[in-house]
């Protein structure tokens, strides 16, 4: 849906003549005097604008010589005459991975859904495969970089999809996700120029150099190598805080191990909870006849308290352990 282009078009949309009363076209009739309706340049604007509306909204970048345009954005905007809304932040088959610590990173999928605002227009990518590097800084420069500033230290960076509806440009974008949750959309305020839909795509950790850490990225689920959450002798009879600092603000749940033991004979036993009510309890217990430990895996632990979750203890002798590392997360 290519706007007018003759010589004698306005470069600029015209100011319409003020609205009369809402009528029909009629061909006239010299015989009675009835004139044929004028086709004036407002109402052709109008439904210039209003087609044109609808290939920007579908993700199209309007052509001259593609005649099924607003018929291919309606599709694309009711994913593909389902009637389904697309998701923002939705993804098919993401990946990214991160070998060694590296400030650059490529983000792959066969599918992610970017958006102006969550409920407003969407923009659905495929074959989507793009770069970041975490030394590009600067609201132009940040195509492909970060929004603004360095990425932090020893901490995460969020990483959205972006586009530009109008020349059809997709690119990523770095944000600091440091001691922040981030929003599903990009609301950071230095979106590079022309680039109007977004979603966050992942939530990855950095290293003491501002680089990413090793990490492997599939769909919405980050593994990394493993960091402790939990070493303590302590025992706690109800659910006590334990510091998930490892996992991002944005995470929903954790995947990892827990180890208990004890220096003597001893009945042990250990569980990791979701909420201090208890909630989303898994466990691991042990009966020993000599010092030993053993480990268990716990899976999606759900984290109801941002970088937090909850554990218990028991001991009927000697000096238990009790400790907890995590693997991977999910935002």
């Amino acid at each position: 849906m290519f706007r007018i282009d003759d010589a004698t078009a306005a470069s600029s949309l015209p100011t319409p003549e003020a609205a009369g009363t809402e009528g029909y076209f009629t061909e006239g009739n010299p015989a009675t005097g009835t004139p044929a309706t004028l086709e004036r340049a407002s109402w052709f604007n109008m439904v210039q604008e209003e087609l044109r509306a609808i290939v920007v909204a579908g993700g199209l970048t309007p052509s001259k010589t593609t005649y099924t345009q607003v018929r291919d954005a309606i599709l694309q905007l009711i994913q593909g005459g389902a009637g389904v809304t697309p998701i923002i932040g939705s993804v098919r088959n993401l990946a990214m991975t991160v070998a060694t610590a590296s400030a650059t990173a490529t983000i792959t999928a066969d599918e992610i859904v970017i958006g102006s605002a969550l409920g407003g227009s969407k923009l659905t990518l495929g074959a989507f495969n793009k770069s970041i590097n975490l030394a590009t800084v600067g609201v132009n420069a940040g195509v492909g970089g970060m929004d603004t500033g360095t990425a932090p230290a020893n901490s995460f960076v969020g990483i959205y999809g972006i586009g530009n509806p109008l020349t059809g440009a997709a690119a990523l974008l770095g944000q600091s996700a440091n001691g922040v949750i981030l929003p599903n959309v990009y609301g950071g305020g230095h979106m590079p120029a022309g680039y109007t839909e977004s979603a966050l795509l992942t939530v990855v950790p950095t290293n003491a150099s501002s680089q990413f850490s090793p990490c492997v990225v599939m769909d919405r689920a980050v593994d990394f190598n493993g960091s402790s959450i939990l070493s303590t002798s302590t025992t706690a009879a109800s659910p006590t805080i334990v510091n998930n600092l490892v996992v991002p603000l944005n995470a929903k749940n954790c995947t990892g191990f827990m180890q208990i033991g004890n220096s003597a004979a001893a009945s042990v036993a250990m569980a990791l909870l979701s909420s201090s009510a208890g909630t989303g309890t898994q466990s691991i217990a042990l009966t020993l006849n000599a010092s030993g430990s053993i480990a268990s895996p716990f899976n999606k632990l759900k984290i109801t308290v941002g970088q937090r979750v909850f554990y218990t203890g028991s001991s009927s002798a000697g000096t238990p352990t009790f400790s907890a590392q995590v693997t991977s997360y999910e935002i």
